[in-house]
């Protein structure tokens, strides 16, 4: 059930309900805290209080960065790819270029993946809940690199003497 907005009288209610089952401290009661406080607390249809927590993922890859001797030439890499979560979730792994993920994981808040590739365009990984494919709760980029730049043209050198 989503809040809904209601009047002064309603609001002090849940206020004071929240404050009743120990949500937030009489101390808080500062204007911005109590609607920082009502935004994160929903009230079920039997009049008590269920605290929800926003879902935050880090992302992070490593080495983040891979190395090719020439521009336009493949990259061969094997990045080791960790998340973190602090709500116990299902999430999947899935990378730029795939549609499909490359690995889920049940029930967890945390899970890591080493992964082999090869590509000449930086590559983003993201991490998702597998239900509806919605946008990305956290992404991290390879990008690519090389030691010596692609030259233009080639030169043609012509001498006579």
């Amino acid at each position: 059930m989503k809040p809904q907005t209601k009047s002064k009288s309603d609001l002090m209610v849940r206020l004071l309900l929240l404050t009743l089952i120990g949500l937030i401290a009489p101390r808080e009661l500062q204007a911005t805290s109590i609607s920082e406080e009502l935004l994160k607390t929903e009230l079920t249809a039997t009049g008590s209080a269920v605290a929800t927590q926003k879902q935050s993922v880090k992302l992070s890859v490593s080495p983040k960065q891979c190395v090719a001797m020439q521009q336009g030439q493949r990259c061969y890499l094997q990045v080791n790819v960790d998340f973190t979560a602090n709500t116990v979730d299902d999430y999947c792994l899935y990378l730029s270029t795939q549609q499909a993920a490359l690995q889920c994981w049940k029930n967890s808040r945390q899970g890591q993946l080493n992964y082999a590739f090869d590509s000449k365009v930086d590559i983003e990984f993201a991490i998702k809940v597998p239900r509806p494919r919605k946008q990305p709760l956290a992404k991290a980029k390879v990008k690519m690199a090389w030691v010596h730049e692609k030259k233009g043209k080639p030169r043609m050198s012509w001498r006579l003497f």
